[in-house]
């Protein structure tokens, strides 16, 4: 099943804590995010990156290894929607420390975005299992 957040970063947040919260005999091993640039700091434009994630997102999702794919692309451009960079990040790494997800999917180019690799630094820190795409 892939995960589609609301738009809206507040309910997002709500949004996970609550669907997550609910899986919590859930093997995490089976809950997928999915990591990668979104905003322009790899050359690209944050339309191409997002649409980048979300295919990469789709196509772990088509490979029925997961339960759940988190694809955070699916909220669309946060600073353009009135929200920092270190509010998004702070959401997206705890819920990588949170013990619910098991797997991190770096995307190609994710050492070009700062917020990939803080991501993939938190999964390091938390022992989760890193796939490279």
């Amino acid at each position: 099943m892939l995960f589609r957040p609301e738009r809206r970063f507040k309910d997002t947040r709500e949004l996970l804590r609550n669907y997550l919260g609910f899986l919590r005999t859930k093997d995490p091993m089976t809950i997928v995010y999915v990591s990668g640039p979104i905003s322009k700091s790899n050359g690209h434009s944050v339309e191409e990156n997002i649409r980048k994630l979300n295919t990469y997102a789709v196509l772990l999702d088509d490979s029925e290894m997961f339960d759940i794919v988190i694809d955070p692309s699916a909220v669309g451009d946060l600073e353009a929607m009135g929200h920092s960079r270190e509010d998004a990040l702070h959401c997206w790494c705890s819920l990588l420390a949170s013990g619910k997800v098991g797997v991190i999917a770096m995307v190609p180019g994710w050492l070009m975005s700062q917020g990939a690799c803080e991501e993939f630094l938190t999964a390091k820190k938390h022992d989760l299992r890193i796939i490279y795409l």
